[in-house]
Parts: structure tokens; sequence; C-alpha cells
């Protein structure tokens, strides 16, 4: 994030939202000189900083300090259905031939710059994109 303190206020209040809620949140700041640093901490986010600009050191930062097996990657406009987590662990966690269902790990929800999901490694015997 990046001088998104006029947005940081709808995405939280859409986290908020979301139930399931998420195992984790994460904001990675690229350098704000607003106020966004100080909206997600007041949020309860974990904020971490990254010294170099552009979204693309920014999300690989995140998703390093996360471990997967679900990593959804936002935007700071972004608005999720309040659904959006049971959504996700559904389509790319616990399906049938998830190692999720098995091992009953929480799904992770990260909010950086960017729209993206990493899907968990796949399950021997269980065909592609289905693990």
């Amino acid at each position: 994030m990046r001088n998104e303190a006029a947005a940081l206020p709808g995405l939280l209040s859409s986290l908020a939202a979301l139930d399931p809620a998420p195992a984790e949140i994460l904001a990675v700041n690229g350098g704000s000189t607003d106020a966004s640093v100080a909206i997600a901490l007041a949020a309860g986010l974990r904020v971490i900083r990254n010294p170099t600009r552009g979204r693309a050191a920014q999300i690989n930062q995140g998703v390093a300090e996360v471990a997967p097996p679900i990593v959804c990657i936002l935007h700071a406009d972004t608005l999720l259905p309040d659904d959006a987590v049971a959504v996700m662990d559904v389509d790319c966690g616990n399906g049938p031939c998830c190692p999720l269902r098995r091992r009953r790990q929480a799904v992770r929800l990260k909010v950086l710059a960017g729209l993206a999901v990493q899907e968990p490694e796949a399950t021997p015997g269980c065909p592609p994109n289905q693990s």
C-alpha cells in the first residue's frame, strides 16, 4: 500500500464483514506519506515496511511473510463479498482431493496491492487444479 488512506476504510469494512474471518491480514507499506499506516495499525492489521517501491516488491515481500496454503492479494480499493474466505476455501483449499481437508489448516488472507490467489500444492492421485 502506498498513500491509500482514502481507500482503506472501505477495504477494512469489507474485511471485517468476512464470514468466516481470515486467518491473517497483512498490509505491506510501500512508502506511504499519508495516514495509511496509522489506519491499518488502528484496525489491528500487521503492517510491514517494504523499502522498495512498486507493487511487485510489496507483493513478493508480503507473500514471503505468510504461509500458504491460500494467499489472496488485494488492492486497497477492493471490496470482497462477505463469503469470500469460504469460497476460496472450497475452490482452492478444501475440495475432496485437497490436503487442507485432511490437515484442517486455516485459510490465509493477505491484504496487499494486486489480486491473485495461490493454490496449495497438488495432492498425489488427484487431478490437476483440484488439489
